[in-house]
């Protein structure tokens, strides 16, 4: 049985499957509706891909739309509703959807993630059905392709960054975490004119490599001199004040219980917090990729208040989530991650802004999977940002 969120299958024919058909898989893509210099390179890099794989399907796995982070939208995001953001995102990359509309693609499969986690509802799925007239249109939280025995998902669902649900109520920390990025970013009006003019030009990003963001903070110190103890201190009134303590009570995973309340007592003197960052996240990747094995080869790990487990496994395990390209096999079962396409901030080199772009995706044909992978690198000097 395989348990994610809300949704549950006892048996993989209950599962929408084809196989043998060509899919291919994106996630990550972060859209917002003031990212607008990022359309320049991420609709010509889908087109290339539609028009070289021509899938019959296109599966994209999670984090697709940004319903979270303020400073990706332009009017403020808070109150007005995932469909009202999701409906203004479409319209903004309008040439994205229409590049979808008319490739060879007959299906769309949007699954949810920790940054569009309510992108499963009905009036979601309705802009976008409408927004993709000729295509059947789904909304999921998993997805599974018989042809390559593939099991694809978020990714979230074996991270910290997993949500729980507590009848309506969303029980997550990440909500916190973001927008306490935001608040580093917009700490002052000027700073965060300056912030978006970055942004804007392509020589900035909200977006962070994968396990990076005290180099992420650093950086942004040395640029547009904020101060990292705003983001510090709006971290531990979210850890402190009841979300880390609703989250880590929806979960019975010994590990991730013990650091969470670790991470409370540093949150009594919040700079500790991003020097703890570094041993934590790494400790906590270790577990993450111990999970994702387990459930491969068909095991379960209890998280409650659901267990995750494939009867019989899966041989292959396809994800997103940590916006870092990675491939592991392990006793004839293989993990393939996508990462972020989005403009990503690695920290100061040289005194240059080390940026990078990760294009990567995965194409399953019948049996194969494979995953590929192309990074762009740009250094630019920190005078160019004053």
């Amino acid at each position: 049985m395989l348990s994610c969120g809300s949704l549950t299958c006892t048996h993989w024919s209950e599962v929408n499957m084809k196989a043998r058909e060509k899919t291919l898989v994106l996630a990550d893509l972060h859209l917002g509706t003031t990212n607008t210099h990022d359309i320049d390179t991420l609709v010509p890099w889908i087109k290339v891909l539609l028009t070289q794989s021509l899938p019959t399907r296109l599966v994209l796995a999670g984090d697709i739309f940004e319903t979270i982070l303020p400073m990706e939208h332009g009017q403020p995001i808070n109150n007005v509703g995932v469909t009202t953001v999701v409906r203004a995102i479409v319209a903004t990359w309008q040439e994205l959807f229409s590049s979808w509309n008319e490739s060879s693609v007959q299906e769309v499969t949007f699954l949810s993630g920790e940054h569009d986690a309510e992108i499963a509802t009905k009036d979601v799925r309705d802009v976008l059905r409408r927004s993709l007239p000729s295509k059947r249109v789904t909304t999921e939280e998993r997805w599974y392709d018989e042809g390559s025995d593939s099991l694809i998902v978020h990714g979230h669902q074996f991270d910290y960054n997993r949500i729980f649900w507590s009848g309506s109520e969303r029980v997550s920390c990440v909500d916190g975490l973001t927008v306490a990025i935001n608040a580093l970013l917009s700490q002052s009006p000027g700073i965060e004119t300056r912030v978006r003019d970055a942004a804007e030009a392509g020589i900035f990003s909200y977006w962070y490599a994968f396990g990076e963001l005290p180099r992420f903070i650093n950086a942004v110190e040395r640029i547009f001199f904020a101060k990292a103890s705003t983001y510090e201190a709006e971290c531990a009134r979210m850890l402190l004040g009841g979300d880390l303590d609703r989250w880590l009570g929806m979960q019975s995973d010994l590990l991730t219980r013990a650091c969470g309340q670790v991470v409370k007592l540093a949150a009594h003197h919040p700079p500790t917090l991003l020097r703890l960052y570094d041993a934590f996240y790494r400790l906590l990747d270790l577990h993450v990729k111990w999970r994702m094995k387990k459930v491969l080869a068909g095991h379960s790990y209890q998280d409650e208040p659901e267990t995750l487990k494939i009867s019989g496994g899966v041989r292959n395990l396809v994800f997103g989530h940590f916006h870092e390209p990675r491939m592991w096999h392990d006793r004839g079962r293989s993990g393939y991650g996508i990462s972020c396409p989005r403009l990503s901030v690695a920290g100061i080199e040289n005194e240059c802004l080390r940026t990078f772009r990760d294009l990567s995706y995965v194409l399953l044909d019948g049996p194969d999977v494979s995953l590929h992978h192309k990074r762009i690198l740009r250094l630019t000097p920190l005078e160019q940002f004053k």
